[in-house]
């Protein structure tokens, strides 16, 4: 009889395990489908009621990238490498020009538009600034090389 009462209780727990595993997987999929319904709605507002908001986001989101990869290009060594990141920012500087002429205000898009033209000169600029270092240093350290050998052959020829 003991024993009895002991398989009933140990099954009742296991049913309420699986019900428990039901309702967190069901809860949990709830949650899933709501956050999918609020992130369509956002972008339905942002599409058809805000539609200059959504250019300016993206406008700012393309920027930030233009940042983060215009620093890594000020600190390239390699020409192969600085071609590539000229190619890319500057591609990058044709999307944000396309945005830009979306833009309904025309004082605004004039200025930006303005500045994506110093932009393309301050980047072409640069382009030729960290060609020209990567020359010098090259040159420095073939300068260093026939140094550092007419410095050996001397001492080989001196002590010997």
């Amino acid at each position: 009889m003991n024993k009895m009462k002991k398989n009933k209780i140990a099954d009742k727990l296991r049913s309420a395990l699986w019900f428990s595993t039901f309702l967190t997987i069901l809860v949990g999929l709830v949650g899933l489908l709501s956050w999918y319904q609020q992130n369509r709605q956002v972008n339905y507002i942002l599409s058809d009621y805000l539609p200059q908001e959504k250019i300016v986001f993206k406008l700012e989101d393309n920027f930030n990238y233009f940042i983060n990869d215009f620093n890594e290009f000020s600190n390239l060594t390699s020409n192969v490498l600085r071609a590539q990141f000229y190619e890319q920012l500057s591609d990058r500087i044709e999307k944000i020009q396309d945005l830009v002429i979306q833009i309904n205000d025309i004082n605004s898009r004039k200025k930006l538009l303005n500045q994506i033209t110093e932009l393309n000169k301050i980047l072409f600029v640069m382009d030729r600034n960290i060609y020209k270092n990567i020359l010098y240093k090259q040159n420095l350290d073939a300068l260093n090389t026939k140094i550092s050998w007419l410095h050996d052959d001397f001492n080989n020829e001196l002590f010997s």
